[in-house]
């Protein structure tokens, strides 16, 4: 039927798959995007490295970013470093789905949000997985949002001061517009 109006419960379920798929947590939902930030984005075609202190808003940031990549019908995800890392972890066990299927998904998403790169613990394994999602993003030219609050230096000594590390900071410079957020944290206001 077209030219018919969708029912409400029909409408409420649609934006209901696209807060699940979407990875944003109920918080921020409703956050507010920066327009300008986000035409910067869309017209560099570049991501976002944005670090600062804890509370600062870097999670807000990528969070109604995020959204509205999903509003605008893009595939789109936000997912913490730690809770990224575990999702592949928990394949070895087998099921469904592999690592390389998931490290795939990640990998391809239109616009991929990583928030609180540098929380995961520094194993070769989470590494390995952080550069593989890293590099085919970056060999696709697809947006990837970073959220820190580490320098590079404080992620290179978390990271073991590893090459892979600063291979993966390297790529991130080159396809991501940096952001420093500070100020206190809101959160505690």
């Amino acid at each position: 039927m077209t030219g018919q109006p969708m029912s409400q419960s029909l409408a409420e379920t649609i934006i209901e798959g696209v807060r699940l798929s979407s990875g944003v947590g109920e918080r921020y939902w409703d956050a507010e995007v920066d327009r300008g930030l986000e035409a910067q984005m869309r017209e560099s075609g570049k991501g976002l490295y944005i670090f600062g202190a804890i509370g600062s808003g870097k999670t807000h940031i990528a969070s109604a970013l995020t959204v509205a990549a999903c509003k605008r019908g893009e595939k789109a995800r936000l997912e913490a470093a730690t809770q990224l890392l575990r999702n592949i972890r928990d394949t070895f066990g087998g099921g469904t789905e592999s690592e390389k299927d998931l490290i795939w998904m990640y990998a391809n998403y239109d616009l991929l949000a990583i928030d609180d790169l540098g929380k995961e613990k520094a194993t070769e394994f989470a590494l390995a997985t952080v550069f593989d999602i890293i590099d085919a993003r970056y060999s696709n030219n697809r947006p990837t949002i970073i959220t820190t609050q580490y320098t590079d230096d404080e992620l290179l000594i978390r990271w073991g001061d590893d090459s892979t590390g600063e291979a993966i900071l390297s790529r991130l410079h080159e396809v991501c517009l940096p952001i420093r957020l500070t100020g206190k944290d809101r959160r505690s206001l």
